[in-house]
């Protein structure tokens, strides 16, 4: 046998090949070309091997050491659904990269923000502005509309975690609803 090449006999050992004329016309491809599919006739058996899990008392112990719900919603998981730590990494780097784009955009709205603060400063500085009593009365109104910011940013962040938190909880509790049913 020589490489790229083998016998006319090895594929039919090891897969199963069929034509696709035995399929509905829907399920057929569009160019009317027969098409020939395979199936694997050997699979690998892998042992059943059994996995050393925490007990119940460990698990308990954990959950009172979690210090956020996030925390323990992560324990609850790998314990009751199985989940690896390479999922919730996965599932906690979507959410890292969510959150990084909502601080560039906060750091892009304080960088606006200090620079109107020195441009206004520079302004009073300078002579040219408005007097004083007017001046505060811009200080405050600029204050309370940070302060508006700055809560409509929070309840921003929080709206996106618990999104970010509900889209998590769709993913994963198929995974624990049929880990935890009875076979």
């Amino acid at each position: 046998m020589a490489t790229g090449h083998a016998g006319p006999g090895l594929v039919a050992m090891l897969y199963e090949v069929a034509d696709d004329r035995d399929l509905p016309v829907e399920a057929r491809g569009e160019d009317g070309r027969i098409v020939w599919r395979m199936r694997v006739r050997h699979r690998l058996r892998e042992p059943e091997t059994t996995v050393d899990r925490a007990s119940d008392k460990q698990i308990v112990a954990l959950l009172r050491a979690c210090r956020s719900a996030r925390d323990r919603l992560i324990v609850l998981l790998m314990a009751r659904a199985g989940l690896r730590r390479g999922e919730l990494l996965q599932a906690g780097l979507l959410a890292a990269h969510e959150r990084a784009a909502r601080l560039a955009a906060r750091v892009q709205q304080l960088e606006k923000c200090l620079s109107e603060g020195l441009g206004e400063q520079t302004w009073r500085e300078s002579g040219l502005g408005a007097p004083a009593d007017i001046d505060t009365l811009h200080q405050r109104i600029n204050q309370l509309e940070q302060h508006n910011l700055d809560l409509q940013q929070q309840l921003d962040e929080h709206a996106d975690d618990l999104a970010a938190a509900r889209a998590t909880n769709r993913e994963l509790m198929p995974r624990f609803n049929t880990s935890t049913q009875p076979r």
